[in-house]
């Protein structure tokens, strides 16, 4: 093992090294590919309307290292890298460097042509910069959600590279306070960010409905560019079907083995309630849906703020949605004074909370109920 290897991926063994490399070059396939063989704009590549550059494809977010040292593995499942990686308000000019900064000469180098051909050195920095990711200035609004829910779980969970405390309406306010657990002084699992249909950022959310490109352009404009993203979202997803993961993700998760997946996205539950169905037909319980929560809204609306928890190839997936807040696992606090609503969301928090620990005791993974004894 090289000297670089050790810094970047100590944590893994020989073969689960070879995995990643191999997966990353499988990724940084796609990401040329489609400059060289899917795009019009491959000599202009800064105007592609979906696709954004200069940027890099990000297999995955966080510390890879302390995730495969966890007691307890977790990750958190998005569609695809945002514009926002790559610029701060997520519109033009993009930059490697904007959350990437261990990864900045793959800026400067724009013209590489075949995955093969990248340097040991420069492999290692792009590991280093997935690796380093929380470390620098990570994308807020969406990040901090799924922050808040990691800190939420029966086991103290986080990125690891984010400043890091327990629930306040859980523990109280003050690291000294008396009902202050000791694990959560020091994080014990750390959770990675992967993303389930592509490694690579695109200019537009990759569930952008139809109606929103035509407010945006018109009619006709809009439903020219919606079947053309739709195009290109195929093309790097490689789905064969509807409801299904993407052919790169399903690689991934076989070489991270978690034993939790934390996802939001409505796209995603609709391939966990495909898997459910299709685990009734055959009268496999052992892929079941385990709990769904209601939350408290002030929007009367089916299904507008709830949890979902299953259990799918001795996996435990924890599924959170609401419809109108402004990320994912947003917990709404309700209409009312300051007060009222702090109480709404200590009530939410705590809601939640019960609802991880139920989830967790019903999953049957030995893992996660030994946590529930000590």
């Amino acid at each position: 093992m090289s000297e670089n290897e050790k810094h970047v991926l100590y944590a893994l063994n020989s073969e689960e090294r070879k995995k990643i490399y191999a997966l990353i070059g499988r990724y940084w396939d796609d990401w040329i590919n489609y400059w060289e063989n899917k795009s019009k704009y491959r000599e202009n590549k800064e105007i592609d309307p979906y696709v954004i550059y200069p940027s890099i494809p990000i297999v995955w977010f966080g510390n890879i290292n302390e995730y495969f040292k966890s007691p307890v593995k977790i990750v958190t499942v998005g569609l695809n890298p945002s514009n926002h990686e790559f610029s701060n308000d997520g519109t033009p000019p993009y930059k490697v460097e904007t959350r990437f900064k261990d990864a900045e000469e793959f800026e400067k180098n724009r013209e590489i042509t075949d995955f093969a051909n990248i340097n040991e050195n420069s492999l290692y920095n792009l590991i280093k910069a997935y690796n380093n990711y929380f470390k620098y200035k990570l994308y807020p609004d969406y990040f901090s959600a799924f922050e808040r829910v990691l800190q939420n779980l029966p086991i103290p969970s986080s990125y690891g590279d984010v400043e890091h405390e327990p629930p306040k309406e859980l523990y109280g306010t003050s690291k000294n306070s008396s009902n202050y657990p000791d694990d959560y002084k020091q994080h014990r699992c750390t959770a990675i960010h992967i993303d389930s249909e592509t490694a690579i950022a695109t200019k537009y959310l990759w569930d952008k409905p139809k109606e929103d490109f035509k407010k945006g352009f018109g009619e006709v404009n809009g439903e020219k560019f919606f079947q053309e993203f739709q195009d290109v979202k195929k093309y790097l997803s490689k789905k064969k079907g509807k409801n299904e993961f993407g052919e790169l993700f399903k690689v991934f998760l076989g070489i991270l083995q978690p034993d939790i997946i934390v996802v939001s996205s409505k796209p995603l539950r609709d391939v966990l309630v495909k898997i459910i169905k299709k685990a009734k037909k055959v009268n496999n319980k052992e892929e079941r849906r385990l709990f769904f929560e209601d939350f408290d809204s002030p929007a009367k609306k089916e299904d507008n703020n709830f949890r979902v928890s299953y259990i799918i190839d001795g996996r435990l997936w924890l599924y959170g949605r609401n419809n109108t807040g402004p990320g994912p696992f947003y917990l709404l606090t309700g209409k009312g004074s300051p007060e009222e609503q702090e109480q709404t969301k200590l009530k939410n928090i705590k809601k939640e909370h019960a609802f991880f620990h139920d989830s967790f005791k019903e999953s049957g993974i030995k893992k996660l109920t030994d946590i529930l004894e000590k």
